[in-house]
């Protein structure tokens, strides 16, 4: 795969290094924490907390991402065959959205805040790890750790898709801006957490997907399949608790979906003693 950028800039030029974990990003100005900031994980519609659900049926997630691109394309051919009408970056954007969000488990906070920088090199080869600093545990904690993102083919595939609808890319691009010049150009700000969960409200309403979805649904996601694949035991619960970043293995257990109606049907179907038709049989009654 020919990871070499689409851009003739020089990139020593558009971000000086530092020997950081971040260098490759320019830095986001500090803001004053806003309600969107206090209430990440919670459903504003409503006077109460409620937790968003994983997309548990990969065919969900399909559906989604196909709708997204459905749109992308839409736009995009239409542009091509009518000069007058601009192509519409934002499908696009929302399709990578999702899939970068599925595929490293961040939170909202710093999903959004993702640069192209964070995974591609100055000489323009994908990094095959990258650090965050995220931003809940950085505020809320004594230690402020990293978190430390691996760079699979599904994030370096969709970063591919990104540099050829945006072939004047730099690294210093927020992927996830909060809108788009005249001239496709990211904006120089990242989407709201607002913004993000309407998008995710309007896919799954648009196509129908049941359920109570938001933000935290792609991070949840990532859990409840990752820990699939890891195996539904001990070990893979506290695997996932390490790459989640949660000193407490109770939010791992919750990132995964277990619902009550889970645990209702659990305790409704679980039958280790006689029936009456089990009495019946044996003559007892």
């Amino acid at each position: 795969m020919n990871t070499m950028p689409n851009t003739t800039q020089e990139y020593g030029k558009v971000i000086p290094l530092f020997n950081t974990p971040q260098s490759y990003i320019k830095p986001v100005p500090l803001k004053k924490p806003t309600l969107d900031d206090v209430l990440d994980d919670f459903d504003k519609d409503i006077n109460t907390r409620h937790d968003a659900e994983p997309f548990k049926d990969i065919e969900d997630i399909n559906r989604i991402l196909t709708h997204f691109l459905t749109q992308h394309n839409k736009s995009w051919n239409t542009a091509q065959r009518q000069p007058s009408r601009k192509w519409n970056p934002k499908y696009l954007r929302n399709y990578i959205l999702f899939q970068i969000g599925l595929s490293c488990g961040l939170r909202a906070s710093d999903l959004t805040r993702l640069q192209i920088g964070y995974f591609i090199n100055e000489n323009g080869s994908y990094r095959q790890t990258t650090e965050i600093l995220e931003k809940k545990t950085s505020t809320t904690r004594k230690h402020r750790d990293t978190r430390t993102i691996y760079v699979n083919q599904t994030i370096i595939d969709a970063l591919d898709l990104y540099k050829k609808y945006h072939p004047d890319w730099t690294r210093q691009d927020y992927l996830f801006p909060n809108g788009y010049d005249e001239n496709g150009r990211p904006a120089d700000d990242y989407i709201t957490r607002r913004g993000f969960d309407h998008i995710v409200r309007e896919a799954v309403k648009e196509i129908n997907i049941q359920g109570r979805f938001a933000t935290h649904s792609l991070r949840k996601s990532f859990a409840y399949h990752a820990l699939q694949k890891l195996g539904n035991d001990d070990r893979g619960i506290k695997i996932l608790q390490k790459i989640l970043g949660h000193t407490d293995i109770e939010s791992t257990y919750h990132y995964v979906g277990i619902t009550q109606d889970e645990i209702k049907d659990t305790c409704m179907n679980l039958h280790l003693g006689f029936t009456a038709d089990d009495l019946v049989q044996r003559g007892l009654i």
